[in-house]
């Protein structure tokens, strides 16, 4: 136990130290320096949080929509679905498959339960694919857009 553990965090100084880390993290990658570890855990359970405001529980059960951001050498945002598992698992490969590639999951957003999620998912894709500037690096991966920007499209695409 550290010697600060027992006292209350302030949540003004997390997102802070999200902030940096999350700059910390884009320093490195661009300049292709292998990042510290805390750096990227607390990167990643910032995402785990913002996912966890969005759709709570993460583990409901029912067809979900969701929104990933990656960052490397290489960043892209990846929207989803996720119908017969649940999300958390589905997640976890993500992770994996980030860590193998060098990347980090930096964002995140996942709906709560709801019904024809395989047409809004379509209706996201092809929104998002439409940005100018934007590449479609493989099926449902895009390069060329934030987090943000891909965010609000799924958002307007909710209610179309």
């Amino acid at each position: 136990m550290g010697i600060y553990d027992d006292h209350p965090v302030d949540p003004r100084l997390e997102e802070i130290a999200l902030r940096v880390s999350k700059q910390h993290l884009r320093y490195c990658f661009e300049r292709e320096i292998v990042p510290h570890i805390d750096d990227m855990e607390r990167v990643l359970q910032g995402a785990y949080d913002a996912m966890t405001c969005s759709g709570d529980p993460l583990d409901a059960p029912g067809e979900r929509l969701y929104l990933l951001s990656f960052e490397g050498i290489q960043s892209y945002v990846k929207p989803g679905i996720v119908t017969e598992r649940i999300f958390p698992e589905r997640l976890k490969e993500y992770e994996h498959d980030a860590e193998l590639g060098m990347l980090v999951i930096f964002d995140g957003w996942v709906s709560k339960p709801w019904p024809n999620v395989r047409r809004w998912e379509k209706r996201v894709c092809d929104a998002i694919e439409a940005v100018p500037g934007v590449q479609k690096i493989h099926r449902e991966y895009f390069s060329g857009i934030s987090f943000e920007q891909a965010l609000e499209i799924v958002q307007a695409e909710r209610t179309a």
